[in-house]
């Protein structure tokens, strides 16, 4: 019956090792629709379609709940443009992982673009919070 007394098993917990409090959103992975087809001067080429989208997998590495995590997507292109979209993850439980969708990324064919993606949060390990993709749209014809 001890083993199972509340203060004794708290008592346990509290000297366990690696047993803390972790926040850890990351950026895991994107994936474009229409992907990647190619290279060209060493580049990914995205091909022209009607539309580009984006899933961004979000991953909670951490030990604790994360809340109202806002995902930002950046399209930045070589004529100087700077597009901005915004999607929020109300909750992702320790472990999980989510997806969230941007549709209709305005990345004109022929130029050279960065998608950046960053998650609002600040957490314990911000190395994994930022993920950039550096791509060519091929032109129409």
């Amino acid at each position: 019956e001890l083993v199972f007394d509340a203060d004794q098993l708290a008592e346990r917990l509290i000297v366990t090792p690696g047993l803390t409090v972790l926040e850890d959103l990351a950026v895991a992975d994107l994936h474009l629709d229409p992907e990647p087809v190619g290279e060209q001067l060493s580049l990914p080429v995205v091909p022209v379609a009607d539309s580009l989208d984006a899933d961004v997998t979000v991953a909670n590495r951490g030990t604790v709940r994360a809340v109202a995590v806002t995902v930002t997507l950046e399209l930045s292109s070589e004529d100087g443009t700077l597009d901005t979209f915004q999607e929020e993850i109300a909750v992702l439980e320790p472990g999980a992982l989510t997806t969230v969708f941007f549709r209709g990324i305005p990345a004109e064919p022929g130029l050279l673009h960065e998608i950046v993606v960053s998650l609002s949060t600040e957490d314990d390990d911000p190395s994994n919070d930022r993920l950039s993709f550096v791509f060519i749209r091929n032109s129409d014809a």
